[in-house]
């Protein structure tokens, strides 16, 4: 049985029964592993199944090796996934400086009353919206145009 299953069937966490396992593996020999088997389908991790009794352990089977090609696809499939993040992150954080510099233009300016009274109050300060640079974009017939 495997350790959940030990657990399970006894009423104990699985960490006791892990503990009291490998107690009884170095103390007596009492238990020892019957076989390995693969955790489940979406890992390649053994894990060991006990039975009560004297007797050899198993030898842990040797990992299975993937092919180059898999890890350089699992490997670009992450640098994507990565780059995604930081892209959307990026654009979050740009998304709240940009909401933060509105609010911050729309609070009134804070002023000492006394100085407001002595100069006068201050003339609010317009956002800057569209074209910073402006210029004339209208041809006239007196310029030469030049493709």
């Amino acid at each position: 049985m495997r350790v959940p299953q030990i657990s399970d069937a006894i009423g104990i966490c699985q960490i006791s029964v892990k503990y009291t396992i490998n107690y009884l593996r170095a103390t007596y020999g009492s238990i020892h592993i019957e076989r390995w088997e693969v955790a489940g389908p979406a890992n390649n991790r053994q894990v060991a199944l006990y039975r009560f009794g004297l007797g050899e352990d198993a030898a842990m089977p040797a990992k299975k090796v993937k092919d180059r090609a898999e890890i350089e696809a699992r490997q670009e499939a992450q640098r994507i996934y990565r780059a995604a993040c930081e892209r959307r992150k990026a654009q979050e954080a740009e998304r709240r400086n940009r909401e933060r510099a509105i609010r911050e233009m729309a609070k009134p300016v804070r002023r000492d009353p006394f100085i407001a009274a002595f100069f006068g109050h201050a003339a609010p300060v317009q956002p800057v919206c569209g074209r910073v640079y402006k210029q004339d974009m209208t041809i006239t017939d007196d310029d030469e145009v030049t493709a």
